[in-house]
């Protein structure tokens, strides 16, 4: 039996074996994507708990930034990052 649309077959077989051949290209890269990202976890977790310890003392720094700036200000205004007054 013919086929209905031979040249829809064709572009069709065409493009599928062009896809196919750009997988095979992308594949190993793909591994090897995966396998960095192996190598990366631990590192994030280590990160991601360095962050939770920063997280858990911004509060008191925070409140030692305010305590500093009333002082600074009741000093003249001036913080902590001003250069002092020329004399």
């Amino acid at each position: 039996m013919a086929e209905k649309y031979p040249q829809l077959r064709a572009t069709f077989d065409a493009m599928r074996a062009e896809r196919e051949a750009l997988a095979a290209k992308v594949t190993p890269l793909r591994a090897k994507r995966d396998e960095l990202r192996t190598q990366i976890a631990p590192i994030e977790a280590q990160i991601a708990r360095l962050n939770e310890q920063i997280l858990a003392e911004a509060p008191a720094l925070a409140d030692l930034d305010n305590q500093i700036a009333a002082l600074a200000k009741a000093m003249g205004g001036r913080s902590l990052h001003s250069p002092p007054p020329a004399e």
